[in-house]
């Protein structure tokens, strides 16, 4: 009969994904990179060992939550989640770091892998792709987030992100803990939005 050519074969009911679909699929699988995860979440691992179980609260620093959502990042070839993380270690937590490690003298070789490693591995994850940002204020979210649960979840005598004291010298600058805080994550803020918008420009005029 001639309404049968009329009816879908078998063939053409079986629903089969979009050239744009497929790309993406691909992208994204393309975007993984287990093995550099597993080398960052090494990294955080040693950096736990050497703090020692009375202190490994201490992985509750921004740095370290940084690092572990760059670690998920890569796992999941998620751009913007690395990204933010990267943005965060480059203006804030290597800089600090190095002043810290300046000041009292003293580093552990755990302490530059957790710090530096992400700098480097997300540098060059993130050089192979197209800039993701904005990225800026979700990240710089996510580290307020972590600062305010830092002080209920941590020991008082590790001052985690300052929830409980000035680090010294900053006590000469900042007569309590909260005003620490307002100014450095408005400064961080103000940092993490530059560089983001100035990157997001180097980056476009590359291309």
């Amino acid at each position: 009969m001639a309404s049968v050519g009329l009816l879908p074969t078998a063939a053409s009911s079986t629903p089969t994904s979009s050239p744009t679909t497929s790309r993406t699929d691909r992208a994204v699988g393309s975007a993984r990179a287990p093995v550099a995860a597993a080398v960052l979440a090494l990294a955080l691992v040693a950096r736990g060992v050497s703090l020692g179980a009375a202190h490994v609260d201490e992985l509750g620093w921004l740095c370290h939550i940084a690092t572990a959502a760059m670690v998920i990042g890569l796992a999941a070839g998620a751009a913007r989640v690395v990204a933010g993380a990267w943005l965060f270690h480059l203006v804030w937590g290597g800089p600090m770091y190095l002043i810290d490690a300046i000041l009292s003298g003293t580093t552990l070789p755990s302490s530059v892998a957790a710090h530096l490693g992400p700098l480097a591995i997300g540098g060059l994850w993130l050089a192979r792709r197209p800039w993701p940002g904005p990225v800026a204020l979700p990240a710089w979210l996510v580290g307020v987030a972590a600062m305010i649960v830092a002080r209920p979840l941590t020991d008082p005598a590790h001052n985690v992100n300052a929830a409980y004291a000035v680090w010294p010298p900053y006590d000469r600058v900042f007569p309590s803990w909260p005003t620490l805080w307002l100014a450095s994550t408005l400064t961080c803020l103000a940092l993490m939005v530059a560089a983001d918008t100035a990157i997001g420009r180097w980056r476009r005029g590359r291309r």
